[in-house]
């Protein structure tokens, strides 16, 4: 039984055996883009591609954005819909507020309670929100790391804030190996690397994006799941767009060589031309000097 118990939580030996619903919510987004997203998106450019001159630059540009937005955009509507709703949202509360503020609405849910006028089970949703900000320690904490950060070990930290990143790598690779999307590599990576910067400085410095003032209710570390939600939309889009710029390109190129090719014939059938008749006139030349 002790070996069995034993061979039973390895994960949890590792310190691996958390992960928490934002790391999750990355995985499903991801298994949803390989499956759903990059299929479609793929089709598209070969829709666009076989358009040739009918389809103009800006519709490519529109076309190639368009498609993963909506296509994306149902799970990020699903999640912002039925998903977990953060505490400053559930509170109806803004993070630009005094805590002074935040008490007296607390008081006034209570007082909802105590009347009667609200579910016991809602109170006990409001009130385990509220435990999360009225300290200011726990909320900072919620804020930049999340809800559950607090029981997560260091090594658990370490992998749910890094497995979005380690799956979009190989995505990234994987898109934008072939030769004909090879060029989108240094936009999606350069975006890439500005979110892993952006994310790093909420996390380790407590950075507070300039939106704060417009999405009042919404943490730091929302602000980052909102860019792991549409990094993908920019990623697909830029993939879309340098594949049929390349392939309209290389047919251009291969016209163009085509085009040359034939002058080069042309032009060399011309002076073949030019050459047997002046073979010819020496010729008669020759025969006119040898009669005299």
């Amino acid at each position: 039984m002790e070996e069995a118990s034993a061979m039973a939580h390895p994960a949890q030996v590792l310190g691996l055996s958390q992960l928490v619903p934002d790391a999750l919510e990355d995985t499903h987004f991801a298994v949803y883009a390989l499956l759903v997203v990059a299929p479609i998106c793929s089709l598209v450019s070969r829709v666009l591609i076989r358009r040739g001159k009918a389809t103009t630059s800006t519709q490519v540009f529109l076309v190639s954005l368009l498609v993963p937005a909506i296509l994306m955009g149902v799970p990020i509507w699903y999640k912002w819909t039925y998903g977990e709703w953060s505490v400053y949202r559930l509170l109806k509360m803004q993070r630009t507020e005094t805590r002074y503020v935040w008490a007296q609405k607390y008081a006034f849910l209570r007082n909802l309670y105590q009347q009667g006028q609200m579910p016991a089970h809602v109170w006990q949703e409001v009130d385990a929100a509220y435990d999360h900000i009225y300290d200011e320690t726990r909320r900072s904490l919620y804020d930049f790391w999340g809800p559950v950060a607090s029981k997560m070990s260091i090594a658990e930290t370490q992998l749910n804030v890094g497995l979005f990143y380690v799956i979009w790598s190989a995505i990234l690779y994987s898109l934008t190996t072939p030769t004909q999307t090879h060029d989108a590599s240094k936009w999606v990576f350069t975006g890439f690397i500005l979110l892993l910067c952006f994310e790093v400085a909420v996390k380790l410095i407590h950075y507070e994006p300039p939106f704060r003032a417009i999405f009042t209710a919404t943490t730091p570390r929302e602000f980052v799941m909102w860019g792991h939600r549409l990094f993908p939309i920019f990623a697909f889009a830029a993939v879309a767009v340098k594949k049929v710029f390349y392939i309209d390109m290389e047919k251009h190129r291969k016209l163009q060589l085509q085009h040359m090719l034939k002058q080069n014939e042309h032009t060399k059938s011309e002076l073949a031309s030019i050459e047997k008749a002046l073979l010819h006139d020496e010729a008669e030349n020759e025969d006119g000097d040898e009669q005299k």
